[in-house]
């Protein structure tokens, strides 16, 4: 297989399609630099996978596309194919060949192509895989690069061995598996927590379940009571409802009646109170009229008064204007008189100012004549004077430059002595550093003491503290499990307590009996259970509850006498067979007293904690005893036939009857009964005792907890002031190594000011003599400008005298002017104001007669007023004297008025006196009404809210339920819908239901529930919502959650399986790579190592090279060292090999991999660059003895390397900025004839 083709189009410089066509041994590219020699190995790289920017030269990948030139434009994308041809065996296909083509845009998009269908970068990498092609392997030797295969560490180098060995797939295999076993790994843990997790919660979903099951029985029973009662409740309450309703309707009449006479009477007041309000409307309306005449009377008096006033202030005005009338028209006339002098001396004015003028202007001709010469003059001057200023400006200079370099002379002085003593201080200073120097070693290496103490501290306080840590984590786990015992211990104590509070293995009638149904034929307190008063021995319990039979379910009665009652009510409900235990007479000891040998008497295992029931345990005990075993009372009854007693029980269960009967228990079903009554208070007494001790066990374990944790405080504290010290140690050793570090460099830049001082000095001494030269050659350049000075002063002062008598002469005559041009304008301005005051005459003399015409209409207005003011006054003052007489009759009808009004209040007091008694006879009745109605109210509300209430709990129309059929429900069997054997359903929790036989109540069920006991139907209701809100938080959807969540658990375990079976899978896979790759690697590496020595030696002309695999736990993991040691040296690093000697060491190398494992092309980028002609020759040599191993693609600028080749491609620039290739091939059996042949460049615009 070798590399056929390669086809650039748009990459870096190549912007036209351009193929490089290949053939097999050496190919060499050759050019100026910068042409774009390397782009082609960057190209190929490129395509073969290579994602760093950087390692092609560029900052981005977009770099790669060719960018534009002065006479092209920017291309948008760039692509890159390689032919590869021959390759059915190496690359494993059924392709002659294959071309892979990598393309990539400016907008970032990317793709791979194999043989023109698109794949993934990994795609490209696998089928490159051990063949030794990649972007990466030692099929590239690149400028620059070359040394990196020695540089690198002995792991990174290892790399290019693998590809020789061929493991590469291996190890990728082996990464890929290793990846995989991690994921399972991962998702075992997983997966292993969620069963973890899942199992914990099907223990609690289980708990929860079965406690939604009694949830539902209980509330399947509460919900049909519930509903029976509040039923019953409803019919009560709509009876009583409407029983009050006729009471309402009956005295709603008779308020209905006192309301009308109340109303009549209303209407009768209303009409009274109409007249009443008309008579103080009438009242108030002649109130009102006086009111208003007065007000106008007053208006009339109050114009007279005003009109008068008024009159005489227009009087004032008019005298006043009269005055201002007779002022303004003798202004008048004086202004008319002044206008005409003003006229008179304006035109005497013009004359005076028209012969000024022309004289000034005379004058002014002449002056300008003088100006002119003037200013040839001063033109003349002021040349002269700029070469004076221009020399005095380079006498300046030099004067300047003279005192700059004195002053610069006599500072470089004062810096030379000044350096001298900064030289001499500066050594003393580095003196003193010197000494503070072993101070702060000494200072450092005492922290550092320090230090490591404290750490050592630490360490010990940290392991005191884990083991207190431990101990306390110990103290807690024993106190969790202390809790979790005691929990069960409770739970136990809880469900024993329960079944004695439900009378569990009691009978159904015992249970009714016991649950009050027999009250009405049994006084209540007058009977009680018989076994829960007696306490028997443990060992005899079993024999105890034989030996009473179904005496175990007996209820004890005070009096013998109440069975006559209890047998017919029994007979009558028609319940089961029950037991009862009666007071028995006394009767006389007749038996033998004496008892043998391991018989024991019953009454004395026995003990009664109800002094009533003493006298009825002992009759009922009478003459029965126990024993340990039938066998046992067999053989004593055998030896002692005249042994007395009526009933003999055993531990076992067994029952001898002195009649000859033995009854023993059904042993299968006593294994697996439940302890009865007195079992079980037995039990509870024994978990109370061992509670408590189990109690005491937690307080002792807590406070040992306690002082764990106490101590584990102190510890943890001191781990902390000891962590605080280390830091502290540690601050301050830093501290000290900073001190330490400025020193040193604080001394290092004394010793380098030390240096830079002394050069300073001699550069100083330099100067000073450079500045004495130029001192003295600039004094002598000044005399001279001086002496030029000189002469130009003489010149300038003639220009000067001239210039002067011409000013003279110009300034008399400008003043001649001057006076003139004053004359002119003292005159033109008297004009000026002889013209301005006529035109202030004229206005006044029209703002005068504006004034005059203004007082004349105002003296006419003013007359006016007063004269219709003196009519207005006298006509208010006849209107006061009509109104006074008007108001004196007002007020005789107000008076008049005020009389029938108080009439009109009489009449209406009476008519209130007899509504009020009215009133308060419909109060009354309205009171009698309002109570029935409060009490129809509160009925109304009753039935309400329980309609509402059954509405919003169940559901129903309370109307449409018989609370006959609910009690007959409610004691039907509640069935669950779901059902799991595994779930503790308690399915004794209502024992005490009834058991219906038909799915329909019969005539006498019927009769017995109407004779239903309502308080204990509520008492019960109360009880079953106390046991649910004892319940607490009900997780209903539990039992659903339950099956689900153990599917699930069965379904986790088995995928667990799964991944353990994949787990083992995975590590012999990964075992079976491990063992071919290390056989591969070893066979390969010992082959490249021979090679290695060979080739160096035949590079080198001798010397020694060798290849040392480091030692590791994993071989396939191991770094890679190399000696090189040319002939005559020994050097032990590669780093002290020359630049050549690097090379041809990596040549070498790379020569021993091609023997054993060649690449089917080699690229290298002028590898022979740092080369000289001997190892040149060398190396021309052995390329050319490989070229029969691999195809060689060279860079490069040595003759002797280009003289080897096969094939030439000249790269050029013809165009700035775009590669073109220029091909030769040499045919070696016609003597290397040139056969030019553009056929490389394939332009495509």
């Amino acid at each position: 297989m070798y590399l056929k083709e390669v086809i650039l189009e748009g990459f870096k410089s190549f912007a036209d399609r351009t193929k490089v066509i290949l053939g097999p041994g050496v190919t060499t590219i050759v050019g100026p630099n910068g042409c774009g020699k390397s782009n082609i190995v960057d190209a190929i790289r490129w395509v073969l996978g290579e994602q760093s920017a950087k390692a092609l030269r560029g900052g981005k990948m977009n770099d790669v596309i060719f960018e534009g030139s002065d006479k092209r434009a920017a291309l948008p994308v760039c692509e890159v194919s390689l032919v590869f041809t021959d390759c059915e065996k190496e690359l494993g296909t059924a392709f002659n060949e294959v071309q892979i083509t990598r393309r990539v845009s400016r907008e970032g998009g990317g793709n791979y192509y194999i043989n023109g269908k698109a794949c993934r970068l990994k795609d490209i990498q696998q089928l490159f895989m051990d063949t030794g092609i990649g972007r990466v392997s030692y099929s590239f030797m690149v400028q620059g690069q070359i040394d990196q295969i020695l540089s690198t560490n002995p792991e990174e180098r290892r790399v290019i061995f693998e590809e020789a060995a061929g493991i590469t797939r291996y190890k990728a295999q082996r990464r890929e598996a290793m990846n995989k076993l991690a994921l399972v790994d991962q998702n075992l843990s997983r997966i292993n927590d969620v069963i973890d997790e899942v199992g914990r919660q099907i223990t609690a979903l289980k708990r929860q379940a079965s406690k939604a099951i009694r949830f539902k029985r209980v509330s399947h029973r509460l919900k049909h009571l519930d509903l029976g009662w509040n039923s019953f409740q409803y019919q009560e309450k709509h009876a009583l409802i409407e029983s009050l309703t006729g009471k309402v309707g009956e005295l709603r009449d008779v308020v209905q009646a006192a309301q009308q006479k109340l109303t009549d009477g209303e209407v009768m007041l209303a009409e009274r109170k109409e007249e009443r309000r008309d008579q103080y409307e009438k009242l108030q309306s002649i109130q009102q009229g006086v009111f208003d005449i007065t007000s106008k009377k007053d208006q009339a008096e109050n114009l007279a008064h005003v009109s008068m006033v008024r009159q005489q202030d227009y009087k004032d005005r008019i005298a006043v204007t009269e005055k201002d009338i007779l002022s303004l028209e003798k202004q008048q006339k004086d202004l008319e008189a002044k206008m005409e002098d003003t006229s008179v001396n304006r035109e005497s004015q013009m004359t005076l100012v028209d012969a000024s003028d022309n004289l000034y202007k005379e004058k002014n001709k002449v002056l300008l004549e003088i100006q002119d010469k003037l200013r040839v003059l001063e033109g003349n001057f002021q040349k002269e004077k700029q070469k004076l200023h221009t020399l005095r400006g380079e006498i300046d200079r030099l004067q300047s430059k003279r005192s700059s370099l004195e002053v610069d002379l006599q500072t470089n002085e004062a810096r030379e002595k000044d350096l001298e003593e900064s030289i001499k201080d500066t050594e003393e200073q580095f003196a003193q550093i010197k000494e503070k120097l072993s101070s702060t070693e000494a200072a450092v290496k005492t922290v550092q003491e320090t230090v490591a103490k404290c750490e050592k501290e630490l360490d010990a306080a940290q392991k005191v503290t884990i083991e207190k840590r431990e101990k306390f984590k110990a103290a807690q786990h024993e106190i969790q499990d202390q809790d979790r015992k005691i929990a069960r211990l409770n739970a136990q104590l809880s469900v024993l307590e329960a079944m004695q509070s439900r009378f569990e293995g009691f009978s159904e009638v015992t249970k009714s009996i016991m649950k009050g149904k027999l009250d009405s034929v049994l006084e209540k307190g007058k009977y009680d259970l018989l076994t829960k008063h007696i306490e028997v021995v443990p060992e005899y319990i079993t024999a105890f509850e034989v030996l009473l039979g179904m005496g175990v379910d007996a209820v004890s009665l005070q009096d013998m006498n109440q069975l006559a009652d209890v047998a017919p009510f029994l007979a009558d409900k028609k319940w089961a067979k029950a037991c009862f235990n009666i007071p028995v007479p006394e009767q006389k000891e007749n038996r033998a007293k004496k008892i043998p040998t391991g018989i024991v008497k019953a009454i004395d295992c026995v003990k009664s904690r109800s002094d009533s029931l003493t006298k009825n345990i002992e009759a009922l005990l009478k003459d029965c005893y126990f024993c340990d075993s039938l066998t046992t009372f067999l053989s004593i009854w055998k030896d002692n036939p005249d042994f007395i007693f009526s009933l003999v029980a055993t531990q076992s269960g067994e029952l001898i009857d002195a009649r000859g009967l033995v009854f023993t228990p059904n042993y299968e079903s006593q294994k697996k009964k439940d302890g009865g009554f007195i079992q079980r208070e037995a039990e509870i007494r024994e978990l109370r005792t061992e509670l408590q001790k189990e109690q005491k066990q937690l307080e002792a374990l807590s406070n040992k907890s306690k002082d764990h944790h106490t101590v584990l405080e102190d510890s943890e504290a001191d781990v902390e002031q000891k962590k605080n010290n280390l830091a502290a140690a540690r601050q301050e050793l830093t501290t000290a190594q900073l001190e330490d570090r400025s020193t040193r460099n604080h001394s290092i830049n004394l010793e380098q000011k030390v240096k830079q001082f002394s050069d300073r000095r001699k550069q100083f001494t330099n100067n000073i003599k450079e500045a004495k030269e130029r001192y003295e050659k600039g004094s002598v350049e000044l005399e001279q400008k001086q002496e030029e000075l000189s002469k130009i002063d003489e010149v300038i002062k003639g220009a000067e005298d001239d210039i002067t008598q011409c000013r003279q002469d110009r300034d008399l005559q400008m003043e001649a002017v001057s006076e003139l041009r004053v004359d002119l304008a003292e005159k033109k301005q008297l004009l000026q104001h002889i013209a301005h005051g006529l035109s202030q005459i004229e206005q006044r003399k029209q703002g005068t007669a504006h004034m005059l015409n203004t007082r004349q209409r105002e003296l006419h207005t003013y007359q006016d007023e007063v004269a219709k003011l003196g009519e207005a006054a006298v006509s208010a003052k006849t209107q006061v004297e009509e109104f006074i007489k008007a108001m004196n009759e007002a007020k005789a009808n107000l008076e008049k008025q005020r009389q029938v009004v108080t009439a009109v209040e009489e009449a209406l007091n009476q008519v209130e006196a007899v509504l009020n008694e009215q009133r308060k006879i419909a109060h009354e009745k309205e009171g009698q009404l309002a109570k029935l109605e409060i009490q129809l109210t509160q009925a109304t509300s009753q039935e309400r809210f329980i309609t509402e209430k059954m509405s919003s709990e169940y559901h129903v129309e309370i109307e449409e339920i018989d609370w006959v059929q609910q009690l007959w429900l409610a004691d039907e069997e509640f069935k669950t819908k779901i059902s799991l054997d595994d779930l503790e359903e308690d399915k004794d929790f209502f024992e005490n239901q009834k058991k219906h036989k038909g799915s329909v109540p019969t005539k006498e069920e019927l009769e017995a529930l109407q004779n239903t006991a309502w308080p204990e139907v509520k008492n019960e209701i109360d009880e079953l919502k106390s046991k649910i809100s004892s319940m607490g938080a009900v997780n209903l959807v539990a039992i659903e959650e339950y099956a689900e969540l153990k599917e699930r658990f069965e379904f986790l375990k088995t995928q667990s399986e799964d991944l353990t079976n994949s787990k083992n899978e995975l590590l012999t896979a990964i075992e079976e790579i491990n063992k071919t790759s290390e056989k591969m690697f070893h066979e390969t590496f010992q082959k490249v190592r021979n090679n290695f020595s060979e080739t160096f030696n035949a590079l080198f002309g001798g010397g020694h090279a060798d290849l040392i695999l480091q030692e590791s736990d994993d071989v396939l993991d191991s770094g890679i060292e190399i000696i090189a040691r040319p002939p005559g040296t020994k050097l032990k690093s590669l780093t002290l090999l020359s630049g050549g000697q690097k090379t041809m060491t990596a040549v070498a190398l790379l020569f021993a991999i091609y023997r054993v494992k060649p690449s089917p092309f080699c690229v290298l980028d002028e590898l022979d660059a740092p080369l000289d002609d001997a190892n040149i020759g060398r190396f021309v040599k052995m390329l050319r003895d490989f070229t029969q191993f691999s195809q060689f693609l060279v860079i490069s600028h040595n003759k002797r390397t280009i003289a080897a080749a096969d094939t030439i491609y000249g790269v050029t620039m013809q165009e700035r900025g775009v590669t073109r290739l220029i091909s030769m091939r040499f045919n070696k059996n016609e003597q290397r004839e040139k056969e030019l042949d553009e056929v490389a460049f394939a332009s495509v615009r």
